[in-house]
């Protein structure tokens, strides 16, 4: 019988699961967010990609919680660039190290997510 979600332990990934289908809605958003790592910046960086990505995040941290995920909790130190840009600092815009560092991680760390703790499929102890 399996644990309910408030009696299991944390793990790095959340619950094992005998085969995982991504969560493709996670994939487009992370390839979307890779494709940003290579647009050159020569204005101001858009706010919506800055709410999209704020949103995005808060969703992945609140579901790695439900799900007992520590990975997922890495979007509190993913997002802070994005962070950065509403408070009006330009960590996007200081440098473009710092925007493809960011963007990349974030890519990365979206699509870690879609095939761990947030991809569906049968719980392995089921």
């Amino acid at each position: 019988m399996a644990d309910n979600n408030n009696t299991a332990r944390w793990s790095w990934f959340g619950p094992a699961k005998k085969s995982v289908k991504p969560l493709w809605v996670l994939l487009a958003i992370s390839v979307v967010v890779a494709f940003e790592t290579f647009v050159e910046q020569t204005r101001a960086y858009p706010t919506y990609m800055t709410l999209g990505i704020i949103a995005v995040a808060a969703w992945l941290v609140y579901e790695a919680l439900s799900h007992k995920a520590l990975v997922g909790l890495l979007g509190v130190i993913v997002v802070i660039p994005w962070l950065g840009q509403l408070l009006g600092t330009n960590w996007l815009g200081s440098s473009p190290v710092v925007f493809f560092l960011s963007h990349s991680l974030f890519a990365v760390y979206v699509a870690a997510a879609a095939y761990t703790y947030m991809g569906r499929g049968e719980l392995a102890n089921d």
